[in-house]
Formats: structure tokens, C-alpha cells, sequence
């Protein structure tokens, strides 16, 4: 499902299918097209696997893949500087741009940024727990996805947030804060 979100932003969605459950509707057609028929092989063959669905790690990933957004993270910046060490401890700089961002521009598609191009630090945690949770449903694996707080964010929320990602049947959960590493991002902007 990798660039899921690149597609959620740039594409409309299948008729029948509501803008607010975009992952949904994608989680729905892999389940039905696909894993009952893997179901049918396994209850005939056996299998060897530890899972058969899965959304792969994301977030710094992405920036090898030209910043697509990764699986079901939401845009990180549209436009970032990011500072990593590399093995000898030096800093290098990258400015990155989202993809579907650069796409639009180089399209010309449009001077103002679509309302689907909501950045993570404008979606609230327990909203990004939402779309997590929607697609949890379908994966019998852990959905990777990092919740972006904001830096309002405290220690004593944390484990509210915790409960309502158990409510929620989602199987893990990780937090990022983006004054817990600031030299890893320098800026982001737009």
C-alpha cells in the first residue's frame, strides 16, 4: 500500500466510495480481491508466513523513493529541510518536497494546494488513529504509522492516547514529536 496517499491526494475516488474513507475503501478492495482467495490456498496448502498483509515501515524511507508518502503516513511537510548524521557523524542537509505536491506543480494542475493536502501536523492524533484503526481491520499484521503530535502535546496525554488506540483495535502504536529530534528536521514548510 506503500504511496497510498500519494494517490488519496492526486486522484479521485471510485464512485461509491466516500472522500472521508478513501483508506477504507483501498484496505476493502485488497481484502476482497485478494486475501480470500490467499484463505482458500492456505486452508488447502498450509502456509509459512507469519502474516499475509502488511504496511511496511515508513516516514525517512520514503525519501528514497522520491518522498512519496509512504503506506498510510500522512504528508510530512510539503516542502522540509531535513538534517541527518551520517556513519561518521556528519551532518548532511536535504531539502525535500512531498511528491504529489511536485507533481501537481510540475502539472501545472493548480496555483492553491487542494484541500487534500492536509500535512500531518494539521491532523489531530486521535483523527491519524482513525484512518490507522480503518485499516487495521483488514490486516492481520501490524499497520506501520507513526502518529505526529504537535508540539502542545504532553507526556500525560500519552497514555489516553495509548487507551484509544487499544479501543480502536489498532495493534501498535508509535509517536513522534518533532522537538523530541530536532536534528533530524530542521524545517518544514508550506
Amino acid at each position: 500500500m506503500r504511496g497510498s496517499n500519494h494517490g488519496r491526494v492526486t486522484t479521485t475516488m471510485p464512485s461509491g466510495c466516500p472522500k472521508d474513507q478513501a483508506n477504507r475503501c483501498v484496505a476493502r478492495f485488497i481484502w476482497e480481491s485478494r486475501y480470500r482467495r490467499f484463505k482458500a490456498a492456505i486452508a488447502s496448502r498450509g502456509i509459512r508466513n507469519s502474516h499475509l498483509l502488511a504496511l511496511a515501515p515508513a516516514g525517512t524511507i520514503s525519501l528514497l523513493a522520491e518522498n512519496v508518502s509512504s503506506g498510510i503516513e500522512p504528508i510530512f511537510g510539503i516542502e522540509s529541510v531535513r538534517e541527518l548524521r551520517d556513519a561518521e557523524g556528519s551532518l548532511r542537509v536535504f531539502q525535500t518536497t512531498d511528491y504529489a505536491y511536485a507533481l501537481s506543480q510540475a502539472k501545472a494542475l493548480q496555483s492553491a494546494l487542494p484541500a487534500t493536502f492536509v500535512c500531518a501536523d494539521h491532523i489531530a492524533p486521535r483523527d491519524q488513529l482513525l484512518m490507522q484503526s480503518a485499516l487495521q481491520t483488514y490486516i492481520d499484521g501490524v499497520v506501520s504509522k507513526t502518529i505526529a503530535l504537535p508540539s502542545t502535546f504532553s507526556s500525560t496525554e500519552m497514555p489516553r492516547l495509548l487507551e484509544i488506540a487499544y479501543d480502536l483495535g489498532v495493534k501498535a502504536c508509535a509517536a513522534y514529536r518533532p522537538e523530541a529530534r530536532k536534528a533530524v528536521i530542521a524545517a518544514t514548510g508550506t
